[in-house]
């Protein structure tokens, strides 16, 4: 297995283009901004309700009810505030097959429409939590294709489950599920990469992510890489009480300063 940057591969965000809510299935209540399953395409309607959380401000919570989530890449900057579900076995997040990514090098700029990363869930900065819902990655060709650092054959596995990445962040991830699946074209065997990751990995020469990083009474399965940290400064970073199957790694870290 090759370790690059500390993690597998890390990578990073920042915002996708808003988009329109659809209010049948993103409904506002003061800070509260819950979002349904459509039975089809979730991207549009999750990642508005994350803007609308964004513009609110500190407090603002982005709820998943209970069903199946569909999406593609969703990018959230600054986001101060609380993300969460209806429980493991309740709210659940798949992905959408063969997402579209850059295919050479992505990493050298943030994630945007037009350089589109291999990160279901990029979050850039920022003071938030993350609880009750399950994220599964299904299908051998998570996306069209892609490489970093020279690496070849080109890859077709989502890099991470959710990426947290910046120059600050304080981010309490509590009873989540990550889930990937074992995948034949798949050079560590599965086709997530990463569970959660969190790493200063912005451009060339990334400068080193401070802040906060908790993982508890959480699980993970089917993964190269279970809660990855890498690059960091001036950071806290406590991972316990998680339940690790089928994982290469469950925790490889690399690259601490001034952290405990």
């Amino acid at each position: 297995v090759i370790a690059l940057g500390g993690g597998l591969f890390g990578l990073i965000g920042t915002a996708f283009a808003e988009s329109p809510c659809d209010p049948d299935f993103v409904t506002p209540s003061e800070n509260v901004f819950t979002v349904l399953p459509t039975g089809l395409d979730d991207t549009a309607n999750i990642q508005c309700a994350f803007d609308a959380a964004v513009a609110f401000g500190s407090g603002a919570e982005v709820h998943l009810a209970a069903g199946d989530f569909h999406t593609a890449q969703i990018v959230v900057n600054d986001f101060y505030g609380a993300f969460t579900g209806e429980g493991l076995g309740e709210s659940v997040i798949m992905n959408l097959p063969d997402l579209y990514v850059t295919p050479v090098d992505m990493y050298l700029d943030p994630p945007s429409v037009n350089n589109p990363w291999p990160s279901l869930f990029a979050f850039v900065n920022g003071d938030f939590s993350i609880s009750d819902l399950a994220i599964h990655v299904t299908g051998d060709d998570g996306t069209t294709g892609w490489t970093i650092f020279g690496i070849s054959p080109p890859i077709t596995e989502l890099a991470h489950a959710i990426v947290i990445l910046g120059e600050k962040a304080d981010v309490v991830i509590n009873a989540v599920s990550i889930e990937g699946e074992t995948a034949s074209n798949s050079w560590l065997g599965y086709n997530l990469l990463n569970g959660i990751l969190f790493e200063g990995f912005i451009g060339a020469v990334p400068p080193p992510l401070s802040g906060s990083f908790q993982v508890h009474n959480s699980s993970f399965r089917r993964i190269g890489s279970g809660t990855p940290v890498a690059n960091v400064s001036d950071a806290q970073i406590k991972i316990y009480h998680n339940t690790f199957e089928e994982v290469l790694y469950g925790l490889d870290a690399a690259d601490f300063a001034n952290s405990s």
